[in-house]
């Protein structure tokens, strides 16, 4: 079973010529060229390509990009588990989306057990998921053979181990995400590395709340305000620029497709939130 990034996989303008996209592709290809029986498993939402959300169309997606036969796995599921007893006529099974799941978030053992069933060797390629303790990442290693990562998660791992070790000047980081209290540890290695940070999404919406700037309160992770404030404090004790977005472009909370853009300063309370 391969665990898939689907922020890399499934983005809508995807270029095989970039390394990270090569290396993900080049995972699942060399598992089936090594006539392993292949699923495929991951999570994703409305901000990984808006254009594939249902199963049937993730699987075609990637059946078009990986030039092989994936199939979504309502077609074998019983009691979520799937018969792999029936994967003989198509080339690669595509799990259905784990972002359904509330087992999958809390790495639940008979979750992880049904998503292990059947099998031998479990490849982690989802470097974005890595900092997460999940079912699909955590859990199902319990019941394989042998864990692997894959060449993408490979690819990340090396260039992060660079990161303490780069003495290029200037320096800039792009750090975005959330849960920022149970980053401050990264942040600050790279506060201390880079001249400069650049602050996106839900990330740029905590620094700028520590900072006086005006943020919907809803917007703000309360238990990591005091995490945003050591990180800027730090940042201006070195005298390191801080970076933050002019705007940002945000989705209705109950009508999925209807996307605005708002003003950094002006972010509609309550109705929309961060894409």
């Amino acid at each position: 079973m391969v665990r898939f990034d689907s922020s890399i996989l499934l983005h809508q303008d995807l270029d095989e010529s970039v390394s990270k996209i090569s290396n993900a592709l080049l995972t699942i290809k060399y598992i089936y060229e090594a006539v392993a029986k292949v699923v495929l498993a991951s999570s994703w939402t409305i901000k990984c390509n808006s254009k594939v959300l249902s199963e049937e169309t993730v699987a075609e997606f990637l059946s078009s990009v990986l030039k092989l036969k994936v199939l979504p796995s309502q077609c074998f599921y019983e009691h979520q588990q799937p018969n792999l007893e029936k994967v003989e006529e198509v080339d690669i099974i595509l799990l259905e989306n784990l972002s359904n799941y509330k087992q999958e978030l809390a790495n639940n053992s008979e979750f992880a057990r049904r998503l292990a069933s059947g099998i031998d060797i479990f490849v982690n390629d989802s470097f974005s998921t890595a900092h997460k303790i999940l079912a699909s990442t955590v859990g199902v290693t319990q019941f394989c053979y042998a864990c692997l990562a894959g060449f993408y998660f490979e690819e990340c791992l090396a260039k992060l181990k660079t990161i303490p070790e780069c003495e290029l000047s200037p320096s800039v980081a792009v750090v975005g995400g959330v849960n920022i209290k149970d980053k401050v540890k990264a942040l600050r290695v790279l506060a201390s590395k880079c001249d400069g940070l650049v602050f996106v999404g839900m990330m740029a919406l905590q620094i700028m709340h520590v900072m006086g700037k005006p943020v919907p309160l809803y917007l703000v992770e309360h238990e990591g305000v005091k995490e945003a404030l050591e990180i800027v404090r730090y940042a201006e004790s070195r005298s390191i620029h801080i970076l933050l977005p002019s705007d940002f472009l945000c989705k209705h909370n109950h009508l999925q497709m209807q996307e605005k853009s708002f003003l950094a300063h002006n972010i509609v309370d309550g109705k929309f939130l961060l894409f």
